[in-house]
């Protein structure tokens, strides 16, 4: 996997990345742009640096998908509780109309998670990866040299952590935003810690 610099520096530049799209005095939707942040980091991690997202600074399909995985947590009571229902209301009303097509995004994220990890798996250099798709498949042929490996084993092992880990650092750090809004005797003292820090040499602490 992953050595530790590796993964600081793409969550420096991702982290700089966002600061670049805060202008002062001008609204801000936080959840949106760490829900594209953590979306960034995740695919880094389980994708390799070639094939992860770049979906805070570009306007781009991955982007479209997490924002209506957002609106599809309003009728997140109905799809728990009636998920046949909902499967069949979901399918029809998307072809209905495209200003529901969020109803389908968990699909579409699906969808979408197999075509990168296909991709992925092309690339000359996929077993240099060092990716979490890359140790997977090296697992399993290790432990099965002769079996076939179980793609849809794999796509939802991705999937899962996709899911997992966008959902939750956006949820986390919308919060904490949230949180420091209404404290700003709390930001004065973050400022004094980070402020004593020791500067490295790009500048970040």
């Amino acid at each position: 996997m992953y050595t530790v610099p590796a993964i600081e520096q793409h969550i420096q530049e991702r982290s700089q990345t966002v600061l670049r799209q805060i202008s002062p005095d001008t609204p801000v939707d936080i959840y949106s742009l760490a829900d594209c942040y953590a979306l960034d980091i995740i695919t880094f991690l389980v994708l390799g640096p070639h094939h992860s997202t770049q979906s805070v600074e570009n306007v781009c399909l991955e982007r479209q998908i997490v924002m209506d995985l957002k609106h599809l947590q309003f009728v997140g009571p109905l799809r728990l509780h009636c998920p046949i229902l909902f499967d069949y209301v979901s399918k029809l009303l998307d072809t209905l109309s495209p200003g529901l097509a969020y109803l389908r995004a968990e699909d579409r994220l699906a969808s979408w998670c197999q075509q990168r990890i296909s991709a992925t798996m092309k690339d000359p250099d996929f077993d240099n990866s060092r990716s979490l798709l890359q140790h997977i498949l090296a697992n399993l042929q290790n432990v099965r040299p002769k079996q076939s490996t179980d793609h849809l084993y794999v796509a939802a092992e991705i999937l899962d952590n996709i899911n997992a880990a966008e959902a939750t650092v956006a949820v986390t750090a919308t919060y904490l935003v949230w949180r420091l809004t209404e404290h700003p005797e709390w930001q004065q003292k973050i400022r004094k810690e980070l402020n004593e820090l020791a500067v490295q040499e790009n500048g970040l602490v």
